[in-house]
C-alpha cells in the first residue's frame, strides 16, 4: 500500500476559531492553541522535537486548510524546523494519532452539491419547526403535532 500523499491534524476543528467556510476566503490568520495541550500526558511525554513539530504543524495546517504534504523536506521547510525535528517527531506524532493520512475523496461535484442542498433543506426545516416566526395557528398546530399534543392550547391558558 502506497503512503498517503497528504497528512492532516486529527480533530482539527478543535484548533479553529472560525466555524465554517472561513478557509475558502484564504489562509487562517490565527488558530486556537489550548493550554490543555500542556496537560495532555501523551503529547508532553514525546520528545521535544515532536512537541515543537506538533505546534508548528498546527500553524501550517491553518495556512493550508489542514492539508500537509507527506514529505519530510516539505514539512521541514513549511514548519521552519531542522530535519532532525521532522525525522524524530513525525513518527512519534503518527504513533499517537496527532497526524493521520488525509483521505482524498473523488466524489462528483453534482453529488456534493446535492448533499449540501439536502442538508440545507433539513436545517431550514428544523429551524422552521423549532423557531416559529409568529404565533399563527399553522405554526402552533405544527408544534402540537411534533410534541404529540403535549403543547397546551395558548388560548386556554
Amino acid at each position: 500500500m502506497a503512503a498517503a500523499k497528504y497528512l492532516r491534524i486529527r480533530n482539527w476543528d478543535n484548533y479553529q476559531h472560525y466555524k465554517t467556510g472561513r478557509h475558502a476566503q484564504g489562509p487562517l490568520t490565527w488558530i486556537k492553541l489550548h493550554t490543555s495541550m500542556l496537560l495532555d500526558f501523551e503529547l508532553t511525554s514525546l520528545s521535544i522535537e515532536a512537541q515543537l513539530l506538533a505546534d508548528r504543524l498546527l500553524l501550517v495546517a491553518g495556512m493550508t486548510g489542514n492539508s500537509l504534504a507527506n514529505d519530510e523536506k516539505w514539512l521541514e521547510s513549511a514548519c521552519k524546523v531542522p530535519s532532525k525535528c521532522v525525522q524524530i517527531g513525525l513518527p512519534e506524532l503518527r504513533a499517537i494519532g496527532f497526524v493521520e493520512p488525509k483521505t482524498v475523496y473523488t466524489a462528483s461535484r453534482h453529488s456534493l452539491d446535492q448533499s449540501r442542498e439536502e442538508k440545507s433543506r433539513e436545517e431550514e426545516r428544523r429551524e422552521e419547526i423549532l423557531h416559529p416566526v409568529d404565533n399563527s395557528v399553522e405554526n402552533l398546530n405544527k408544534l402540537r403535532a411534533l410534541t404529540g399534543g403535549l403543547l397546551k392550547d395558548i388560548n386556554a391558558a
